[in-house]
């Protein structure tokens, strides 16, 4: 039987902590609710306390990853790097401008894009974040 390298188990436990800690959070943000608005981003797009309880559950989860994403940079490649910052930049764009423009469903895509970014970019740093 062969054991699983210990390098990856930090890794694979964020991965892990990233995706329980995203749809716990988007289960939280779908949940009903008739408190008032935190703010607006639209007329109709703006968080309720439930729905920032959710945000900040997924901000929280997602952190994790940021940081070995940030930790592993030098070991990616700059073309995949480039790529990773490319999507994540139009992932940031197109969901403030669909919340802006209050796009119904429109969010998905800029949040899909973020989210494609994010997995490049751990995918192409390999399994072990470079260490100075």
């Amino acid at each position: 039987m062969r054991s699983e390298p210990t390098k990856c188990r930090p890794i694979r436990r964020r991965l892990i902590l990233w995706l329980f800690g995203s749809l716990f959070g988007a289960l939280v943000i779908a949940m009903p609710d008739s408190g008032p608005r935190l703010f607006s981003f639209s007329p109709s797009h703006g968080p309720s306390a439930i729905d920032m309880l959710g945000v900040l559950i997924m901000a929280g989860a997602w952190l994790p990853v940021a940081m070995l994403v940030w930790e592993g940079r030098a070991s990616l490649h700059p073309k995949w790097a480039m790529l990773a910052g490319g999507l994540a930049t139009a992932g940031a764009t197109s969901l403030a401008l669909a919340l802006a423009a209050d796009m119904a469903k429109g969010w998905m895509a800029g949040a899909a894009l973020l989210i494609l970014a994010q997995l490049l970019a751990v995918a192409a740093m390999g399994t072990t974040p470079a260490r100075r």
